[in-house]
């Protein structure tokens, strides 16, 4: 005799078969849990759940990891009975580049991202070097060095705020001067 098995919360498992049971001739031993009425066949994204009563189908996307499509880095796996919804995908986003978004069915570069991101990294580049640099603005410095040393850094320094102001302009940053 066959049954059918559920675990702790009522979804199926897989079917058992029973042993007879040695004290009562033509009766079965049934594990608990087990279901003697079979389950309905379940689709890809279902399982069959015992309400107590009845069988059901409810919804199974607990097997896959699904993405956000809003946050590729954002990853869940869905409890049984749980839906994804239109915020989550299984598709895969790249892993060579965090600036994707999904857009009709697949991740795609996002463009705008990527280049707002190399621009804050223009910035702070630019910003370091400027620190880095203002050894040079000191009085006894730009004396005991002369005019090409205040004019060659005054315009590194010049150049490194341009790229401040404007980092997409720029696609190489100015050669530190080389009297220092």
């Amino acid at each position: 005799m066959r049954a059918y098995q559920t675990d702790n919360l009522g979804y199926y498992v897989g079917h058992v078969n029973c042993q007879p049971n040695p004290m009562e001739e033509g009766k079965y031993l049934i594990p608990a849990g087990a279901i003697l009425k079979q389950p309905p066949e379940a689709k890809e994204n279902e399982i069959a759940f015992w309400n107590g009563e009845n069988w059901e189908i409810v919804p199974d996307f607990s097997k896959k990891i699904y993405f956000s499509v809003n946050n590729p880095k954002e990853r869940k796996i869905f409890q049984t009975g749980e839906v994804p919804g239109n915020d989550y995908t299984d598709i895969e986003p790249p892993k060579e580049s965090p600036f994707h978004k999904f857009v009709k069915g697949e991740w795609k570069e996002d463009s705008k991202e990527k280049q707002k991101y190399e621009n804050e990294l223009k910035v702070f580049k630019a910003r370091q070097l400027l620190a880095d640099s203002d050894w040079t603005q000191t009085l006894d410095n730009q004396k005991k060095r002369g005019q090409k040393f205040i004019d060659d850094w005054a315009s590194y320094r010049e150049q490194l705020r341009a790229i401040q102001n404007n980092p997409s302009k720029f696609t190489e940053f100015p050669k530190e001067p080389s009297d220092k």
